[in-house]
């Protein structure tokens, strides 16, 4: 499983059970890997596929932003599942996330979904949330430009596709 397979399944989670409607991927100042918002709150998730990459996040200006009470309401890792007992911890312990709202970020992974086969987004550690703010008009406006780039690239890669097939 690769990040591309992750954000899948964070998007997928995001959009049916969290219900956000605004939804988009390496969004605002900080290109979140997946950012979703409904009209009273913001949720991002960033993936990480190493213990080397989830550590080296904490190095990054946004979690400094983040102890002030700006940006996303509610902030997630979504992690491999053979990286969740490490994160877990990390995030219990490590002595500068205790300012960020006494370690407010959650933990997501993937887990089986037993019988039925496939997998499902699982929450490892609920976040809780940062500030009580709503997302901006701006924001929501931002994210509705970025929702429909998406769209397009996406058709655009569609095309792609569908042309190369037909030249075989």
């Amino acid at each position: 499983m690769n990040s591309t397979d992750l954000k899948y399944f964070g998007v997928e989670w995001l959009r049916y059970h969290k219900r956000c409607p605004y939804l988009c991927t390496e969004f605002g100042p900080f290109y979140s890997d997946i950012f979703g918002a409904t009209k009273s709150h913001t949720i991002e998730i960033e993936v990480k596929c190493t213990i080397q990459d989830f550590k080296a996040d904490f190095r990054k200006e946004k979690h400094e932003t983040y102890k002030i009470g700006r940006g996303p309401n509610y902030f997630y890792f979504l992690v491999l599942p053979n990286m969740v007992d490490y994160c877990r911890e990390y995030l219990l312990n490590h002595k500068n996330l205790y300012t960020i709202r006494n370690s407010s970020y959650g933990l997501l992974t993937i887990g089986n979904r037993g019988q039925g086969g496939g997998n499902i987004l699982q929450v490892e550690r609920q976040a809780r949330k940062m500030h009580k703010s709503a997302p901006s008009k701006e924001l929501l406006r931002k994210m509705l430009l970025r929702m429909g780039s998406e769209l397009v690239i996406t058709w655009m890669n569609y095309r792609e596709a569908c042309d190369k097939l037909n030249h075989i």
